[in-house]
């Protein structure tokens, strides 16, 4: 899902030296309660270690039609 992938790297890059990376690596999934979550992969580790980023928070609310994803680094 493009949206979270938007907002990890809204909540991350700017924390990165240069202020961006390819948010092809983040990956979203959902727990078995359809609860999303981002899989810190290898790639993503490294700009969260390069972010000084411990962890991400994600939230998704959607109504008519319309969704929005927030992601909070900690």
């Amino acid at each position: 899902m493009l949206f979270y992938k938007e907002a990890v790297f809204k909540a991350v890059a700017q924390h990165t030296p240069e202020k961006t990376f390819d948010f092809r690596i983040v990956e979203t999934l959902s727990h078995e309660d359809g609860s999303p979550y981002i899989t810190l992969t290898a790639p993503l580790k490294t700009v969260l270690n390069a972010a000084g980023v411990s962890g991400l928070l994600v939230s998704i609310s959607n109504e008519a039609g319309f969704a929005i994803a927030f992601v909070h680094s900690i």
